[in-house]
């Protein structure tokens, strides 16, 4: 099964959103292996166009899905695409010992691993696009559009969830830092950012 038109692409977009704003916001318990499985099927079925955009749209919500999702999906792009770049290779190889690494628990699983992984896949999409062999298949445009839908709806979640746990009345007095930690427990994942990454998403 291709999906091939890009009215897919919106659609599944939406049910995404619906499905994480039930697991951050409504905090109904997703199993997140079941999201992998998920956006793994999602990516597996995606053109090639629409592959990229779809990525665009993951990035910003990183710290909220397993880092696993990431080797899937570049590997995906990499065999579809005709020419690659030793940067990307790299890159690639770099990406996926940090993730073996992580899942073997050889290193200690910490933000700062997470925030390397996703600053690895941003490199990354970026040196793809670049250097991409198939330029007539790509919306330079649509990539963009996508990747502040991710953005914008990662924004939302985040302040939905601070005003939940401090009080509307709270944030709107400047009393606390915008922030949120990671607090998934037993393998369960949600959005979590500090105030600098957090300035950062709402400056994009």
């Amino acid at each position: 099964m291709n999906l091939k038109s890009s009215n897919w692409l919106s659609w599944i977009i939406l049910f995404l959103m619906i499905i994480f704003t039930v697991r951050d916001i409504v905090t109904i318990n997703i199993n997140p292996y079941l999201i992998t499985l998920l956006l793994c099927g999602i990516s597996f079925c995606l053109s090639y166009k629409d592959l990229v955009a779809f990525s665009c749209f993951l990035l910003p919500l990183s710290c909220g899905i397993q880092s696993f999702i990431w080797v899937f999906i570049i590997g995906c792009l990499l065999i579809r695409a005709r020419r690659i770049s030793l940067e990307t290779v790299l890159l690639f190889l770099l990406f996926v010992s940090l993730e073996l690494f992580d899942q073997a628990r050889a290193l200690i699983v910490s933000n700062e691993i997470k925030n390397t992984i996703f600053y690895l896949v941003s490199l990354f999409l970026v040196l793809f696009l670049v250097n991409n062999d198939k330029p007539r298949e790509l919306d330079y445009s649509k990539n963009i559009r996508y990747f502040l839908y991710g953005t914008s709806f990662l924004l939302v979640v985040l302040f939905s969830r601070i005003i939940i746990q401090h009080g509307i009345l709270e944030v709107l007095s400047g009393a606390i830092r915008y922030q949120l930690e990671d607090t998934s427990t037993s393998g369960d994942y949600v959005f979590y950012t500090n105030a600098n990454n957090l300035g950062l998403y709402a400056t994009v």
